[in-house]
């Protein structure tokens, strides 16, 4: 059966807490089957024979506020799909090595071209940013919170939204999220080659 990654917005921010074990309850109650969870981010691993598309995301969205009473936005990438983002290259790997963090942002639905090409404009001399299809890599020579690249600014090009992160450390692999419903959800935090995935599995080191 098909597995499945679903990264899900803040859900223990904002007074919000909810246990691991709870929100994989939450998850079988959708009769997903093979549940694992993530360190304490709130990232969901499960099997499932539905479509991965925006139908299956908005499924568990409903669920998941119908059952903790406040929004929780989903995105769902098939480990096939993790995979690929982990192997894609968008920078040389000279400036990997002289990089801080690598993250990557998830989004509904492809980047149209004009936006991507857009999306240089942020360049400076400690940010570079991609666009692949739907994601959105942002290479960082310094902590990503003393990054000085104009948020508001990026934000506005996708009509809100944007990159949150925290610097990877010990080679451990992160998760965590921006901050609107249409760009910028889970953003993947980690060294370059702390990933290791292969067709149909996941192996993340934990935190």
């Amino acid at each position: 059966m098909p597995k499945y990654v679903a990264f899900l917005k803040a859900i223990n921010v904002g007074g919000h807490v909810v246990k691991m074990e709870t929100l994989k309850e939450l998850f079988a109650d959708l009769k997903f089957s093979n549940i694992e969870s993530f360190i304490a981010s709130g990232n969901i691993i499960f099997d499932t024979k539905s479509t991965p598309d925006q139908k299956l995301e908005q499924k568990i969205e409903k669920h998941l506020e119908y059952a903790l009473g406040y929004p929780v936005g989903t995105f769902v990438r098939s480990i096939e799909e993790v995979h690929a983002i982990s192997i894609y290259q968008p920078f040389s790997e000279d400036l990997v090595k002289t990089s801080l963090v690598l993250s990557v942002a998830m989004t509904r639905s492809e980047v149209p071209r004009d936006i991507a090409d857009q999306v240089k404009q942020f360049n400076s001399d400690v940010d570079d940013f991609h666009i692949h299809g739907r994601e959105a890599y942002w290479l960082c020579k310094i902590r990503t919170s003393d990054s000085k690249f104009p948020a508001k600014k990026f934000e506005k090009l996708f009509g809100g939204g944007g990159f949150h992160s925290a610097p990877a450390s010990g080679g451990d692999a992160r998760f965590s999220f921006g901050g609107h419903p249409t760009f910028g959800h889970p953003v993947i935090v980690r060294p370059h080659s702390r990933i290791t995935t292969s067709p149909g599995r996941l192996t993340i080191p934990s935190h």
